[in-house]
């Protein structure tokens, strides 16, 4: 087994790695949930501008129209879906609007749910992985010191002539040089 030449950065890696998926999982949860200083009220598709992208597939963008306070709003949304997904004019949809200034809404994309989704690998991958890299090290000092620390050495000779292995074992008291985890 290869020894760790500095588990700092090991620790640092899994640490960064998970500090970026808390931080996605914030975005993603703040966006995906409302956030606060957000209502609902329901909308009304009023156009939908089309479009082919680079590929010719044909997208749509819908614009909504919705009241509130009395004030009659109108927002395209801020992404492209394929036609096949994008609601139709006259259907109804849940807008959610900033309480302060009504005329700007959240849009949920599906970049909204891969934050989350990424978010809950990174923070669960990276914590797990730097809480069982600790664990393991804890574990790994408490060991030595509780029942000391023995390695095998083997030293393998052979003998050019009769092809045969000579292996000498040798037991040796903890030193430092030999700890996988500096």
């Amino acid at each position: 087994m290869a020894k760790l030449k500095n588990p700092l950065l090991v620790y640092i890696g899994f640490a960064i790695f998970f500090i970026a998926g808390v931080f996605m999982l914030y975005l993603g949860f703040k966006s995906l949930f409302g956030g606060i200083g957000y209502a609902k009220t329901t909308g009304t598709v009023i156009s939908v501008r089309t479009y082919n992208d680079d590929e010719g597939n044909l997208l749509g963008v819908p614009t909504y129209e919705y009241e509130v306070d009395g004030v009659t709003y109108q927002h395209e949304r801020s992404y492209a879906q394929s036609i096949e997904l994008c609601p139709l004019v006259g259907d109804t949809v849940t807008v959610r609007y900033n309480k302060n200034d009504p005329s700007k809404i959240k849009d949920d994309s599906i970049m909204t749910v891969m934050f989350f989704i990424f978010g809950v690998v990174f923070a669960g991958v990276g914590g797990s992985m730097f809480t069982l890299t600790a664990i393991g090290k804890i574990h790994w000092e408490r060991s030595r010191r509780t029942y000391g620390y023995s390695s095998r050495r083997r030293n393998r000779k052979f003998d050019s002539d009769d092809e045969s292995e000579n292996i000498s074992v040798e037991t040796s008291a903890y030193d430092e040089k030999t700890d996988p985890f500096e």
